[in-house]
């Protein structure tokens, strides 16, 4: 059996979907109930706090303009949205403006010191002899087909917390009860709380072009039966990348910090959402960090060689893909 089965029957053996969506322009999706708000975060109703705006249940940064939440009250979503989110939005921000995602003004724009610029799969070439050639924030390496880029400041703990923030604002109602701790602990400033910090995000990262204006969100949940998996992961795949995150449950998952549960935990990253996710990139990623990340550069891959660029269909569903030899993770970390 090869790795990609491996997966996939992993998968199919411990865990079962619970709500899944395919966010894309022009099909709005308002979750929970517009005539009896409470907000999900704080627990408060009006008139004691307001639900005069459109809470985006992903950042709209990575191009969600059709999923909301009528359970985000107005006081919590400008709460996240100048917190873990802007985070999250400069941790990404790279990876978002090569892949052309539009957000809230479009998309991103790479400022450096002599002035803002965008960048897409065909301009490495271009790139490498600009007028910006000599920026000491980018470099361009036309053999590795690679663009160093620079990060605006962010912690990765914030990031993490953005990602927890998202399942939790997607989860079924009837979950809610599960995740009482993740909840007080996305809305505190102070991460130095231990939960959630031991366990990597599981990453895909695919090379080629792929659509730039559709998300796929999944919630999968722990099968009757299982032992020694988490309960449930939130996986969401946008432009080139897709996420797995654990949502830690002490409730659902009551051995998850013991030694004997962490050392004998070993997962597979779930199967990429597209067929055609040629040669995929997988990898775990350590955001337990607590310290600002300033001036911090990354090497951020550019297209490939291949002519073919036909569209991918990104509304395929989650569980039928067929990706190429996702690695077994388990607790180390890259």
């Amino acid at each position: 059996m090869n790795s990609i089965d491996k997966a996939r029957s992993f998968h199919s053996q411990n865990y079962r979907k619970i709500a899944g969506w395919v966010v894309e322009p022009g099909k709005e999706i308002i979750l929970g109930n517009q005539g009896n708000r409470v907000c999900r975060f704080c627990a408060k109703r009006a008139p004691e706090v307001s639900f005069r705006l459109s809470a985006h249940a992903l950042p709209e940064s990575m191009g969600n303009k059709s999923l909301f939440a009528a359970y985000e009250c107005d006081e919590c979503n400008a709460f996240f949205g100048s917190g873990i989110e802007s985070d999250f939005g400069n941790w990404s921000k790279p990876m978002r403006t090569l892949a052309r995602i539009r957000g809230k003004n479009g998309v991103s724009v790479i400022r450096h010191q002599r002035a803002a610029w965008h960048i897409g799969y065909d301009d490495i070439s271009s790139l490498a002899t600009s007028q910006f050639k000599d920026d000491p924030t980018l470099a361009v390496d036309l053999h590795t087909r690679q663009v160093m880029l620079q990060r605006d400041p962010y912690t990765l703990l914030a990031v993490l917390t953005a990602f927890v923030k998202m399942g939790l604002s997607v989860i079924p109602d009837n979950e809610m009860p599960n995740f009482a701790h993740a909840l007080h602990w996305i809305r505190t400033r102070d991460h130095r709380n231990s939960l959630a910090l031991e366990f990597p995000v599981m990453h895909t990262f695919a090379l080629d072009l792929m659509p730039n204006d559709k998300i796929n969100v999944l919630l999968i949940r722990r099968k009757d039966g299982s032992r020694g998996v988490p309960y449930v992961f939130f996986i969401l795949a946008y432009g080139n990348e897709m996420f797995q995150v654990m949502l830690r449950s002490p409730e659902r998952d009551p051995l998850i910090d013991t030694p004997s549960f962490s050392a004998n935990l070993s997962m597979y990253p779930f199967p990429p959402p597209n067929a055609r996710f040629d040669s995929p990139r997988q990898q775990s990623l350590d955001f337990s960090g607590r310290q600002l990340i300033q001036g911090e550069i990354v090497p951020m891959p550019i297209g490939s060689e291949k002519k073919d660029r036909s569209a991918r269909s990104a509304g395929q569903t989650l569980f039928g893909s067929n990706a190429e030899q996702p690695a077994p993770i388990g607790r180390s970390q890259t």
